[in-house]
């Protein structure tokens, strides 16, 4: 039990190491098969949890990671497979190509993750360039109403000019 405690323990620590912690599941799984062969395979319920895992590596984001995941899975099942005593050469092959298969599950999703995430940042950019191009407009709306309203003023004000010049050449000198 504690030796299979130490082998699940890693994987709740994958949001914070997301490559050491299933990479130390498989590291740690292949370990205890020589330790004891029979642990690992019988332990049924831990199939789940290691094709979880190669999914996990699989689904690394940066792609060297992910294929040193693949390498890891691989090369740990194997040893796993290779260390029960009594095990069958068609074993050696299939039990690994469903792990392979997890992981490329993986990978295919880490791919469109990506995608989807940049897709959502050139979201995020088109509506911040909307919200620029809006306040540039209406910076010059603004602009050429102060300058229709300066000329409307100005205009008036020039009227007045005029009409005050008129009044004074009507006036008598005598005032």
């Amino acid at each position: 039990v504690p030796a299979v405690a130490c082998l699940v323990l890693p994987l709740f620590f994958r949001r914070r190491f997301p490559f050491a912690g299933p990479a130390a599941y498989w590291l740690i799984a292949a370990a205890l098969s020589f330790v004891d062969p029979i642990l690992i395979p019988f332990m049924v319920s831990l199939f789940p949890v290691g094709l979880a895992s190669a999914f996990l590596l699989g689904n690394v984001r940066d792609v060297r990671l992910a294929w040193t995941g693949l390498a890891i899975v691989l090369g740990s099942i194997t040893t796993v497979v290779y260390n029960i005593p009594g095990h069958l050469t068609a074993e050696l092959i299939f039990i690994p190509v469903d792990f392979g298969i997890a992981w490329a599950a993986g990978f295919a999703l880490r791919e469109r993750a990506e995608k989807a995430e940049a897709a959502e940042l050139r979201a995020v950019e088109a509506e911040r360039q909307r919200e620029a191009a809006a306040r540039v407009a209406v910076a010059e709306e603004r602009a050429r109403i102060a300058r229709e309203l300066h000329d409307i003023v100005a205009h008036a004000v020039s009227v007045m000019v005029l009409r005050v010049g008129a009044v004074r050449h009507q006036l008598p000198d005598t005032l």
